[in-house]
C-alpha cells in the first residue's frame, strides 16, 4: 500500500549495487505495526534486501545490545530508538558506525548527529492525553496532574524501560515550577507508573485512569479511531525528540544498511512516515490531521546537558517510584 510513495529514482538509487540477496536485523522501540510497514515499504523497494525486525522498549534494547557487545557478538544492523538520550550512550561507548554520506540536506540540523553517527527519522514531543469522558475541561498544565486528587487518576510510563519518558523526565525535573518535588508529589500520593507508552494510551483510552504523560502520535491516533481522548501540550513546555536511527559498530551488512537509513531519511521515507501518523522532520511537509503546530507549542529539545543527567535520573526515579 505504501509503493506509491517510492519514485523510480529512490528505488534506483537504494538498489543499485546488489548483486545478490542482503539481510539487515533492525532493532527498533517503535510500535511493531508501524515497525513491520516500515519494513514493507523497504523491502518493495529494494527487494533484494531483507530485514529481519526486533521490537522492544529502549530500555530493554539498550540492555540487549550490552549482554550482545559483552559477548562480541552483535547481531544488530541498525537501531532505532525514541531518543537522543538513549541513542548518545552509544555513540559515547564507540558502538556506533558513522554515516558521513547520509542524506541530510532536508533535515533540520539539530535533527542529527554532528558527527552523522545517528539520525533523526521523525518529530515526537510529549504531552497530556486525558479522558474526555472523564474529565470535563482540557488540561492547560502540566501542574493539574498534580492538583487535587488527579495524582491518583494519572499514569506515566517509566523511564527505566521507556526512553522518551528518559528524556521526558530529565527535562521537567529542570523545569521552574516542576522540578523533582513535582513527581516526589506524585510518588507519594500514588501515581500509576507503567512500561511504555502504549499502556499509558490504553489505559487512559479504556477509562482505568484521567489523565497521562504520553507521546503526541499515540494519542492522537487513538482520538481519530474512536477513543475518547485528546492530547494537549502543556502551557510549560513539551519535551520533542527525533526518534534517532544508527548503524552499529561491527554490523554485519553496513552497505544495505546504509540503503535503510536513506529511505528513511528520503521524501517517500518522510511521507510514509506521515502516513503513519508521525510529525515529519522535512519542513516544507504537513504534519498528520489532528497535530498543533509547531509554532503554537513550545517545545522544548533534548539537549548535551540533558543528556548528561538521564543516568542521575533513572537513579532518582528507581529511588522514588521503586521501579
Amino acid at each position: 500500500m505504501f509503493q506509491r510513495y517510492l519514485i523510480p529514482a529512490l528505488i534506483a538509487f537504494l538498489a543499485a549495487g546488489h548483486a545478490g540477496a542482503g539481510q539487515i536485523t533492525l532493532y527498533t522501540s517503535m510500535p511493531k505495526n508501524n515497525a513491520e510497514q516500515l519494513i514493507d515499504a523497504f523491502e518493495k523497494a529494494v527487494p533484494d534486501v531483507k530485514v529481519q525486525l526486533f521490537r522492544a522498549g529502549s530500555g530493554q534494547i539498550l540492555n540487549k545490545l550490552q549482554g550482545e557487545f559483552a559477548a562480541r557478538q552483535v547481531r544488530a544492523d541498525v537501531v532505532m530508538l525514541a531518543d537522543e538520550v538513549s541513542m548518545t550512550d552509544l555513540k559515547r561507548d564507540n558502538r556506533l558506525l558513522a554515516y558521513r554520506d547520509a542524506p541530510v540536506k532536508d533535515l533540520p540540523k539539530g535533527s542529527y548527529d554532528p558527527g552523522f553517527t545517528y539520525f533523526g527519522t521523525r518529530i515526537m514531543t510529549v504531552g497530556i492525553i486525558y479522558n474526555t469522558r472523564r474529565v470535563q475541561q482540557a488540561p492547560t498544565s502540566w501542574a493539574e496532574l498534580v492538583a487535587g486528587n488527579n495524582v491518583k487518576q494519572t499514569v506515566m510510563p517509566s523511564p527505566l524501560y521507556s526512553g522518551a519518558q528518559l528524556a521526558n523526565l530529565t527535562l521537567l525535573t529542570e523545569m521552574p515550577g516542576i522540578g523533582w518535588p513535582y513527581f516526589e508529589k506524585m510518588a507519594k500520593e500514588g501515581v500509576q507508573t507503567v512500561e511504555g507508552n502504549g499502556e499509558v494510551r490504553n489505559a487512559v483510552a479504556e477509562g482505568s485512569k484521567s489523565y497521562g504523560m504520553v507521546l503526541d502520535y499515540m494519542a492522537i491516533e487513538a482520538a481519530q479511531k474512536g477513543s475518547p481522548v485528546a492530547w494537549v501540550a502543556p502551557r510549560e513546555g513539551v519535551v520533542a525528540f527525533f526518534q534517532p536511527i544508527a548503524i552499529l559498530q561491527g554490523a554485519a551488512n553496513v552497505e544495505d544498511a546504509k540503503k535503510f537509513i536513506s529511505f528513511l531519511l528520503s521524501r517517500p521515507g518522510q511521507e510514509l512516515a506521515v502516513k503513519q501518523g508521525y510529525r515529519p522532520l522535512i519542513a516544507n511537509m504537513a504534519p498528520p490531521a489532528g497535530f498543533p503546530a509547531m509554532d503554537k507549542m513550545k517545545v522544548i529539545p533534548v539537549d548535551a546537558a540533558a543528556i548528561e543527567k538521564a543516568g542521575q535520573t533513572k537513579k532518582r526515579f528507581d529511588a522514588l517510584f521503586g521501579g
